[in-house]
Parts: structure tokens; sequence; C-alpha cells
């Protein structure tokens, strides 16, 4: 309780509502010792799961919202993207390494085209 910042009274409350809505215990109680039940020990894996995932997600949009990740569509004609489009990569990459690059190269007209298709 004093780990997560709760009373002991709250702590216990919150265990009860879960086996509750579990309908079974997560704890064995031996004397003054717990320990988690096979229930208990799913339960857990399951929420280190969710918890990874929260954390990745909130990194990933977090990085999307900082201009730091994201996908990236280029349009070129032959001369940039031999000239001119591999040094704007890097620099981007090293910018915002999480940032994907999809580069189409051809005529203005085909380019023109692809624009208009979306």
């Amino acid at each position: 309780a004093e780990k997560l910042g709760r009373t002991q009274p709250a702590l216990t409350k919150a265990v009860q509502r879960l086996e509750a809505a579990f309908g079974s215990e997560l704890f064995e109680r031996k004397g003054r010792g717990i320990r988690l039940t096979p229930v208990g020990e799913v339960l857990l894996a399951r929420a280190r799961m969710l918890r990874g995932a929260t954390d990745e997600a909130l990194r990933e949009v977090g990085d999307f919202a900082k201009g730091n990740a994201g996908h990236v569509r280029i349009g070129s004609g032959p001369i940039a993207a031999e000239h001119v489009l591999p040094e704007i990569c890097s620099l981007l990459l090293e910018e915002a390494p999480a940032t994907t690059i999809d580069i189409t190269v051809a005529p203005s007209l085909v380019l023109r085209e692809r624009l208009k298709e979306g």
C-alpha cells in the first residue's frame, strides 16, 4: 500500500473488486504472508503486457506529435532523386530516425497523375 501511495483499506478494497470481477481469488493468504494464485499470475502477466504496450503507444504517439516520427512520401524527378534526395533523407533520418520514407522517381507528368490519385 505504501509503495502505491494508497492506504491499506483502499488497496484491500481494490483487490476485492478485482477478485469479484474475475470470480477468483488473486492471492493465497498464509499466515502473515501472501503469494499470487495461478489466476493472479495470469493477471500479472497480462497487466505487464498491457503496461508495456501502453508505454510503447505513448512513446510512439509522442514522437509523432513532436514531428520525430511519421511517414513521408516524396515524388521526384530522376536528377533530384540522384543528387538531392540522398542528403535530404539522411538529414531527416538523423533528426527523426523513426520516420519512414517512400520515394517515387518518375517524370513530372506521372508524378502529377499520382498526386491526383492521392
